[in-house]
C-alpha cells in the first residue's frame, strides 16, 4: 500500500511539472516574433525613405497606386509641365553625377538634384530591365533650374547613355512640392525633332511623384511651385 501511495505522489508531481512546462511553451509561442525590416534606402531629403527595388520584384517594389498611368487620356489643361522657352540658365544649380554599373538583376540608385543636400531622386531599375549578360554603366545627373517668371523650379535630368532602351519600365522617383493630387508631367528632349516630348504623368502623393521611364535621355519635370505658380 505504501508503494502505491509513493507511486501516486510521484505521478502527481510529474504531472505538475509537465503542466507548468506546457503553459510556458504556449505563452512563448503566443508572443509575436520579431521580423527583419524591409530593405530601404534612406535619404536626407523631402522624400524620407523610398522602397528598395528587390531583384525578384518586376515592378521595382512599387504598387500600381505609386505609378502614374501615362496611357490614360488626361486633359492637357489639368497637367502641369514646364515651358522650355521660359528656363533661366543663369539660375541653375548643378548636381553631382552618380555612376553605377547595372546588370540584369537591377538596382536602385540615389542621386542628388542640384548642388545642395535638400533633394534626392531615385532611379529604380527592376530585375529584367536589362537583358541577361548585359552590364551597363549608368551616369545620372540632376540639376535645378528656375523659370524666367520665377513661378517654378524645374528638375533637369541627364541620363547616360542616351538612347538606352529598357526591356521593362524603370521608375524615376523625385520630390514634388505641389499640392497633393496635382498632376505633373515628365518630358524628354528629342534631339531629332528638337522638341520636348511628354514621357509620363503622375499625381503628387505626399510630396513625391513616381514617373515611368522607358529609355535614357535628357528629362525635365516640375520640382517646386514658387509663389502662386503651379498651384
Amino acid at each position: 500500500m505504501r508503494y502505491l501511495r509513493r507511486l501516486y505522489k510521484h505521478f502527481l508531481g510529474g504531472l505538475g511539472v509537465f503542466g507548468i512546462s506546457l503553459c510556458f511553451l504556449i505563452f512563448s509561442c503566443s508572443q509575436k516574433l520579431p521580423t527583419a525590416p524591409q530593405s530601404k534606402i534612406a535619404a536626407s531629403s523631402s522624400l524620407g525613405s523610398v522602397p528598395y527595388a528587390p531583384p525578384h520584384n518586376p515592378r521595382g517594389g512599387l504598387t500600381d497606386a505609386d505609378v502614374g498611368d501615362d496611357d490614360s487620356e488626361i486633359p492637357a489643361d489639368t497637367v502641369i509641365s514646364f515651358d522650355p522657352g521660359k528656363m533661366d540658365s543663369t539660375e541653375m544649380e548643378v548636381g553631382a553625377a552618380v555612376f553605377r554599373t547595372v546588370s540584369y538583376d537591377g538596382d536602385t540608385i540615389a542621386f542628388p538634384i542640384g548642388n545642395g543636400s535638400k533633394d534626392t531622386a531615385f532611379l529604380i531599375c527592376p530585375r529584367g530591365a536589362l537583358k541577361k549578360g548585359t552590364n551597363v554603366t549608368l551616369n545620372l545627373k540632376g540639376d535645378v533650374m528656375r523659370t524666367t517668371d520665377s513661378t517654378m523650379l524645374v528638375a533637369m535630368y541627364n541620363f547616360l547613355p542616351h538612347g538606352l532602351v529598357y526591356e521593362k519600365d524603370c521608375y524615376l522617383v523625385q520630390p514634388a512640392r505641389f499640392k497633393n493630387g496635382t498632376l505633373l508631367a515628365l518630358s524628354w528632349y528629342d534631339t531629332l525633332s528638337g522638341k520636348w516630348v511628354q514621357e509620363s504623368i503622375c499625381p503628387v502623393d505626399n510630396g513625391r511623384v513616381v514617373f515611368v521611364i522607358k529609355h535614357f535621355s535628357i528629362f525635365g519635370a516640375p520640382l517646386e511651385a514658387l509663389s502662386s505658380g503651379g498651384q
